[in-house]
């Protein structure tokens, strides 16, 4: 079977071992959950900065998996990785739109992906990379989600939902004040405020709108009518 690569795949190839570098310990962990499904042996989880290098150098990869971040940390983690010990194989991947993805490549990084990639693909990348080969460009603008396929990472994202957290959620989509969640489910407005922050830090997202939106979109909840708040 071809890879992303080109090249044959071979299913008696041991798996590349990877360690991963996120600012997100949710992002860490549900990658690491992920590649491991699709022989990715995942030595180490680190934010970026000296913990990191430290797990890069004991562990020595064969290739190590920086995410960019939204404040560009990782993008300078992995400049600087690179610079300082360019034996590593790198692959940056990113959510970020950039006008011209060859500027990062510029870098020295092995692979530029978009993290709306599947995972097999993911790992497709990562062992053509940890076997010296250069994928195929990886398209960063990430294309329309599939309505009824979520991304196995974002499932895993959902997954951390509490079944309060889900209740508040859908009440958001149908478009719910915070003062309607209280009065609907009961609660008061400081309780309201810590499930919605947690939400928000679960998913990755930045306000009420982009978690509901999030949801509805992922097929988390199903968003009811606003008639159904006064119900």
């Amino acid at each position: 079977m071809s890879g992303i690569d080109g090249s044959e795949s071979d299913p008696a190839l041991p798996a590349p071992r990877t360690v991963i570098v996120d600012e997100k310990p949710l992002i860490r962990e549900a990658l690491k959950i992920g590649l491991e499904e699709c022989n990715v042996s995942v030595v180490g989880c680190s934010a970026p900065g000296v913990e990191a290098t430290a797990s890069v150098l004991r562990e020595r990869p064969d290739v190590v998996v920086v995410g960019e971040g939204v404040s560009g940390a990782g993008l300078l983690y992995a400049r600087d990785l690179k610079a300082a010990a360019p034996e590593f194989r790198i692959v940056l991947f990113t959510s970020i739109v950039h006008a011209d993805a060859t500027h990062l490549e510029d870098l020295g990084l092995d692979a530029v992906i978009g993290k709306h990639l599947g995972l097999a693909e993911f790992a497709e990348v990562i062992g053509a990379v940890a076997k010296g080969l250069t994928p195929r460009a990886q398209p960063v603008e990430p294309p329309p989600p599939p309505a009824q396929e979520p991304d196995r990472v974002m499932t895993l994202m959902a997954s951390t939902l509490t079944r309060r957290e889900r209740e508040v959620l859908e009440l958001l989509a149908a478009g719910a004040t915070s003062d309607q969640l209280a009065e609907e489910l009961s609660l008061s407005p400081h309780t309201v405020r810590t499930h919605i922050q947690n939400i928000m830090s679960k998913l990755q997202v930045h306000s009420r709108l982009e978690a509901a939106t999030f949801a509805v979109r992922h097929g988390i909840v199903v968003a009811p009518g606003r008639d159904q708040l006064a119900g």
